[in-house]
């Protein structure tokens, strides 16, 4: 082997040398590339996991406050049902009182009216038929009696089902039962809640 052969020999071994010294530089640097990315993308992985399960979880529980809303909603619904049916039981009680208690309820309510001559007393439909027509000829002997002023007899009137309403120019004194029982719910309804309920 000559001189040159021997120089492109070592040329040759030393380029081979350092050429696999680079490629093995070269894997060892790109697997360790991607063993860096695999740590990445299993971090990513996990940051969404977390993120998804966290969301999952913050929906889950407002599905839950909504559906125990709803339920609190739907109970409280059915509940206020309840009582005005109780308010409305009260008012067919009073309307089927029979006659003689049911004239005594009308008597007793007319005694706490204040009273003019131009008054005029709208009696229900359903009071004329239960106590007659001449209803309100009776409560105008009850007024007389008592030392008040009579009032003129309006038409019977289908806008309440029992009682009456006396009607000035200026007032409206509500006698019907529906109005008397309107204007003690607000008292009462507390009381027949803790009675059906038990809530006070």
């Amino acid at each position: 082997m000559n001189g040159i052969e021997s120089i492109k020999k070592r040329i040759n071994e030393k380029s081979e040398a350092e050429c696999t010294g680079i490629l093995e530089k070269a894997k060892k640097e790109a697997d360790s590339i991607i063993e860096k990315q695999k740590a990445d993308s299993a971090a990513q992985v996990e940051a969404i996991i977390v993120k998804a399960t966290k969301k999952a979880e913050q929906n889950l529980h407002v599905a839950e406050t909504a559906a125990h809303l709803s339920v609190k909603r739907d109970v409280l619904i059915a509940k206020r049902q309840v009582i005005s049916s109780v308010f409305k039981a009260a008012i067919d009680k009073l309307c089927n009182l029979d006659a003689a208690e049911y004239k005594k309820v009308l008597f007793a309510l007319i005694e706490k009216c204040n009273t003019n001559e131009n008054d005029i007393l709208r009696i229900s439909n359903n009071t004329c038929i239960k106590l007659g027509n001449n209803v309100g000829d009776e409560l105008n002997a009850a007024l007389k009696a008592m030392g008040k002023p009579t009032v003129r007899i309006g038409e019977p009137t289908d806008e309440f089902v029992g009682g009456f309403i006396l009607e000035s120019k200026v007032s409206r004194q509500i006698c019907s039962y529906e109005g008397l029982i309107e204007s003690k719910r607000e008292e009462l309804e507390s009381k027949v809640a803790d009675i059906l309920f038990g809530e006070n």
